[in-house]
């Protein structure tokens, strides 16, 4: 039995204002048998571009 996923994740990166500003929006659909649920995929894609970013960090 075949269930259909898809996720995306989308970074926008400007500097506009001397301070560099980091978003993301992530979204995704997940649709089984019976029910449709978000299992929280959308915090664990943001969380990896917040801990690949972190290094970088300037406070």
């Amino acid at each position: 039995m075949r269930n259909s996923n898809y996720g995306s994740l989308t970074i926008t990166i400007d500097n506009f204002s001397m301070h560099t500003k980091v978003h993301c929006v992530s979204s995704g659909h997940s649709q089984g048998v019976f029910f449709k649920f978000d299992w929280g995929a959308g915090n664990d894609f943001i969380n990896s571009v917040c801990n690949a970013l972190k290094p970088y960090e300037v406070k």
